[in-house]
């Protein structure tokens, strides 16, 4: 890109919540015996989020599984899911067992013949847990990650009640559907850098932000799902030896934030009650008042283009405080064509190549790759 602004300076990482990914053992065989599950069964494990709750939707799912003869049925709850009533009363319309578990999603992915979910992001962990993975969304067909996983073949899109029983058994039956599936999960582990060592590069880039060594880090985790993709980093960052600081800024999913939090230490904002009066500007007043007391050198964020996030972003830079940004989820859903018009950090952290030029591409649409920005520049470093 021209006046000024060189791409490559993105930073391709990986993603460093996937670290634990690649490192988690388990014994598929102890898991099934606890699940009461046979070596002869096909475990299927669904991925529920709380908008595939529809009773349609999962009456369906649960009528194809039956129709399976070895199929047995696991529901992985989403975190803000506390209520379970809807799993039992569906199965016991259609006539079918179901183990319901709200813990230990890798270790079920790790046990299980097949996934299959809505648009769950992870969709993506059972990609790279190397598991067969079906996209079932008969209703709106229309999200972001679940559709890139069917393109890039790395799973199979179903949209019609008909045919996801035919499909589970294809995936029970067929060598050439298993094997271009395997094909397809096998790229995108390569793409996405998955060798347990993303945290690691992502430390790597820290002291070359400002030009001077770094001490002091806030970490700002303004949603639950930022911080499960951050706490491998806030680990990492103890043991290098950083002042860590985790902010804790919540205004729902207040359970999952307390799930999410255990274990980590944290302050809290004391205007966390803005959102109630309406009045951004206290926020960003509360933000900058923490800014002039910590001092932190850096501060590491996923929600860097929000309207709400900028004027912080912004403040911090005015105070000689660098700034990264993580990238916590599908590319195409963290932009969103409107509130990336100017971001103000030094870095941004992505998953992968293909990542990396999405980013370039839709911010280059949106017109503020094509300004000159001597003020806050966006920064770099090497790609893998």
């Amino acid at each position: 890109m021209k006046n000024g602004y060189r791409p490559e300076h993105i930073v391709v990482t990986g993603w460093p919540k996937y670290d634990e990914l690649f490192r988690s053992k388990h014994d598929s065989a102890e898991t099934r015996e606890r699940l009461g599950f046979s070596d002869a069964d096909m475990v299927v494990v669904f991925l529920c989020q709380p908008s595939s709750t529809n009773e349609v939707y999962l009456s369906m799912i649960f009528s194809a599984v039956k129709g399976m003869p070895s199929a047995k049925l696991v529901i992985k709850t989403h975190p803000r899911m506390p209520d379970k009533s809807i799993f039992k009363k569906i199965a016991k319309r259609v006539g079918i067992d179901v183990r319901i578990e709200s813990e230990g999603l890798y270790e079920l992915l790790n046990a299980c013949d097949v996934v299959i979910t809505k648009s769950s992001m992870a969709s993506t962990e059972a990609a790279l847990a190397d598991r067969p993975i079906i996209i079932f969304d008969p209703i709106d067909k229309t999200d972001m990650t679940s559709s890139l996983l069917v393109k890039k073949g790395i799973a199979l899109g179903v949209y019609d009640e008909s045919g996801l029983l035919p499909t589970i058994k294809s995936i029970n039956s067929s060598k050439e559907t298993l094997s271009r599936l395997k094909k397809g999960r096998a790229g995108f582990m390569d793409s996405v850098g998955f060798d347990g060592k993303a945290t690691e590069r992502v430390l790597g880039v820290i002291d070359s932000v400002s030009g001077q060594p770094v001490k002091k880090v806030l970490v700002f985790p303004n949603i639950a799902t930022h911080l499960l993709v951050l706490k491998p980093l806030i680990d990492g960052l103890k043991r290098k030896g950083y002042d860590v600081m985790t902010l804790r800024y919540e205004i729902g999913y207040r359970n999952l934030m307390k799930k999410a939090m255990k274990g980590v230490e944290y302050m809290t904002l004391r205007s966390n009650d803005w959102h109630k009066k309406r009045d951004k500007s206290l926020f960003w007043k509360s933000m900058k008042m923490l800014f002039l007391k910590e001092k932190p050198d850096l501060i590491i964020v996923c929600d860097f283009t929000s309207s709400l996030m900028k004027p912080v972003l912004s403040d911090a830079k005015s105070m000689g405080i660098s700034s990264i940004a993580i990238q916590w989820g599908n590319i195409d859903d963290w932009y969103d064509g409107g509130t990336a018009e100017m971001p103000v950090v030094d870095r941004i952290a992505v998953i992968s190549e293909h990542d990396k030029k999405t980013l370039i591409e839709e911010f280059g649409k949106s017109g503020w790759m094509s300004q000159k920005r001597e003020q806050w520049p966006i920064s770099h470093s090497q790609s893998l």
